[in-house]
């Protein structure tokens, strides 16, 4: 038996005769594509583009949708599916389009100027090919049938178009993939689509159109996602909640990083302060700035220990740092100006580390000089 007889199937004898069986879940449609006394199957899939006409008409009384579907059953589909049409290019590898066409479905037309249209149609072909060779074959037949006559009316075809799949396809379609849309997105390529599971959701058994949600909260780094707070399941996503009293205000710890950090935190105040040099620039809201910065991007290793955690804890300032508020800023005896400020943290640490670990913070700052802590609140 020829594999070109039973193409992408598996044959079965029967008595007397034989038979073609599609047993591959992508190719499940079975067209006969005999040619003359030669029994010839091909097991195709279902890849599909979006293809676009602009015609013209002699007249406008009842040219209407039902019309256009008329028009594509009767006179286009002929020049696909054409039995006795050769390839585009004997070499590419690709079989005639009257072996792999299926058919033309009507999806909508709008009319333009007087007695001009534009019709849009999906393409089923049982192979996946580039829109590049379909746009080929589609310019091939259609400029051999320029005018043709339906009833009373002539058409005159003015361009055909498979359009680009990056620009208009099957995901753009309400209900014309499979692909759930709350937990999946829409991809297509070269006919064929997919739908990739949504950020949250992971693959469910054997369905390639749905995903299920992933809980986050049994993740084995939540305590660290989601810190001093209770972990909450949501639909594609997790939430912390902060149910202790003592730590109760929830604050994004991302930065920017693609995994969401969330961390319950108290409210722990402390009065610092520090030397602006001569020239620096010395309004409130950017010296305030400054300082925040300061925090903001410490190095992960500028910590401290957590005085009520149990066991050896440690908090990066950054992580606890909420924010930084100037109290006053006035001229000393050396000619600089003193900044005196609230430090507000999210956990209680030693004045002496903070004071330590701050040192380290304006060490080379060209603009701050002898800052200190000078007690908590």
């Amino acid at each position: 038996m020829k594999t070109d007889l039973c193409v992408n199937g598996k044959c079965e004898n029967t008595e007397g005769s034989w038979r073609c069986v599609c047993d591959n879940h992508i190719y499940t449609h079975l067209q006969n594509t005999s040619d003359g006394d030669i029994q010839r199957y091909r097991c195709e899939g279902d890849y599909q583009y979006i293809g676009q006409l602009k015609l013209f008409t002699s007249i406008e009384e009842n040219v209407d949708n039902t019309f256009w579907r008329k028009y594509l059953n009767n006179k286009i589909t002929p020049l696909f599916s054409k039995r006795n049409r050769e390839k585009i290019n004997q070499n590419d590898g690709i079989p005639p389009m009257s072996d792999i066409f299926w058919k033309l479905d009507f999806l909508n037309s709008t009319k333009g100027s007087p007695h001009m249209f534009t019709i849009l149609y999906v393409l089923h072909i049982g192979e996946s090919v580039s829109t590049t060779w379909v746009n080929k074959f589609q310019d091939k037949v259609i400029n051999e049938s320029q005018n043709t006559k339906l009833g009373t009316v002539i058409v005159t075809i003015d361009k055909s178009t498979i359009i680009d799949e990056s620009i208009f396809n099957l995901c753009n379609i309400d209900n014309k993939t499979q692909c759930d849309t709350e937990t999946t997105s829409c991809e297509v390529h070269n006919g064929s689509y997919a739908c990739p599971c949504k950020n949250g959701f992971s693959r469910q058994f054997n369905n390639p159109y749905q995903c299920q949600d992933i809980n986050e909260c049994q993740w084995k780094n939540m305590t660290d996602l989601c810190q001093r707070g209770q972990c909450i399941n949501t639909e594609g996503s997790w939430d912390c909640i902060c149910r202790n009293q003592k730590y109760s205000e929830r604050y994004n710890k991302s930065l920017g990083v693609e995994m969401k950090r969330m961390r319950c935190e108290g409210e722990y105040q402390y009065i610092g302060n520090v030397s602006l040099k001569q020239g620096y620039n010395n309004t409130r809201s950017h010296v305030e700035l400054e300082l925040s910065n300061l925090f903001l991007k410490a190095p992960k290793s500028v910590n401290c220990s957590i005085n009520d955690a149990a066991g050896e804890e440690t908090a990066a300032l950054y992580d606890i740092f909420k924010k930084l508020d100037i109290i006053e800023i006035a001229n000393n005896e050396n000619g600089n100006q003193d900044v005196l400020y609230v430090l507000h943290l999210g956990e209680s640490v030693s004045i002496k580390c903070l004071n330590e670990k701050q040192q380290a913070i304006f060490t080379g700052n060209i603009g701050f000089v002898n800052a200190s802590i000078v007690s908590g609140m």
